[in-house]
């Protein structure tokens, strides 16, 4: 028979994993199948690409999400929030909705998030981000952040949520691109929220 290998996010490898993966592809063992799952097919190596098929999925429509989360007793509202928040990925929406520590953690960046930029003025919404300034610069965190800031656009289109998703898009770009300390780039994102 054949030996299936799944690679989750495959576009998220080290330079040194992808390039471990790099040279079984090149010269795989007997009847394998490799599936390299990746959200962004541009973050793979060149290399990896040109030696694989690619077939592309479309994410689920939140509302299969929610109905899927429902089904595993997971209430309406935070199903809802659930699928809106993972984008299409039903297994990161799984993972989140059985970890009670990930539903937690979100929500209480979530929560973060909504009174930093709902704060009147710089110092109380500095006193709000010093208690989560180290998972404000994790990329898993950094996502749920924006997909909020999205979800919160896209219910009220005010000019306050887009000028906020302006400014923590230019705090990610600093932080992913710069040697700036973390704490500097995030008082400026605070700064420069409406």
């Amino acid at each position: 028979g054949y030996r299936i290998v799944i690679i989750d996010d495959a576009d998220a490898l080290t330079i040194e994993a992808a390039n471990a993966l790099l040279r079984i592809l090149e010269e795989p063992r007997g009847k394998t199948i490799f599936f390299l799952c990746a959200a962004n097919g541009r973050h793979v190596l060149p290399t990896i690409r040109s030696r694989t098929v690619i077939i592309h999925y479309e994410p689920f429509a939140p509302s299969k999400i929610q109905s899927i989360l429902e089904g595993e007793g997971i209430p309406r509202l935070q199903a809802a929030t659930i699928a809106e928040i993972t984008r299409g990925r039903i297994g990161k929406a799984l993972t989140i909705a059985r970890d009670e520590g990930a539903w937690q953690s979100f929500s209480e960046i979530r929560d973060a998030v909504a009174s930093i930029v709902g704060a009147s003025t710089w110092a109380d919404r500095r006193r709000v981000a010093e208690k989560y300034i180290e998972s404000f610069t994790n990329a898993e965190t950094l996502a749920l952040i924006a997909t909020f800031l999205h979800e919160k656009i896209n219910r009220h289109n005010s000019q306050r949520w887009i000028k906020s998703l302006t400014a923590f898009a230019d705090f990610v770009r600093i932080i992913h691109t710069s040697n700036v300390q973390p704490l500097f780039a995030f008082e400026q994102f605070l700064f420069s929220l409406p």
